[in-house]
């Protein structure tokens, strides 16, 4: 099969569905591959406000639920990397969905180890830091709606500061 003839029918045989929280500004976006076949494959963008979520941050818990990002995947539209919604194996290690039934399972809210962060309202004042340390469990003042975890550095922030967080906090544990 000529390569073209193969992409065209990767294309053809992938569906685009999504999960988004229009108060918040967040939105997941997933396509999958090979549907219904033993080589299902899911490939899935983290929007907030229509921009890629980028894959420094690795693994997040947003209003829209938790998230592991994968580095240097193509995927479509212009990503590099995918992000995978994940739930946890009751030993507490990490399980990223890896079919279409996976991902609806976990943004349906049917998986109770599926993590989301659901602030209604925001502290009477929101801080203008880019991130604030913190326990996920216990969220510090002066986080806004639309914040959201970064897990492995302990980070709540603020996604209208992405790049300044990116810059600043996660530069500096990355070379660790």
């Amino acid at each position: 099969m000529k390569p073209s003839y193969w992409l065209t029918a990767l294309i053809l045989s992938m569906r685009v569905c999504s999960g988004a929280d229009p108060v918040s500004g967040w939105e997941y976006k997933y396509g999958v591959a090979n549907p219904g076949t033993k080589s299902e494959d899911i490939y899935g963008r983290l929007l907030y406000k229509g921009r890629n979520l980028p894959e420094e941050y690795s693994h997040v818990v947003t209003p829209v639920g938790e998230f592991y990002g994968i580095k240097n995947i193509p995927t479509w539209e212009g990503a590099n990397s995918t992000w995978l919604p994940v739930g946890k194996y009751p030993d507490g290690k990490i399980k990223p969905a890896g079919t279409e039934k996976d991902v609806e399972y976990l943004l349906n809210g049917k998986d109770p180890s599926f993590r989301t962060i659901a602030i209604k309202e925001a502290s009477s004042v929101v801080s203008k830091k880019p991130c604030i340390a913190g326990t996920f469990e216990t969220r510090p003042k002066g986080i806004g709606t639309d914040w959201f975890y970064v897990i492995k550095q302990g980070l709540w922030v603020n996604p209208q500061k992405i790049d300044e967080v990116l810059k600043t906090k996660l530069a500096k544990t990355e070379r660790k």
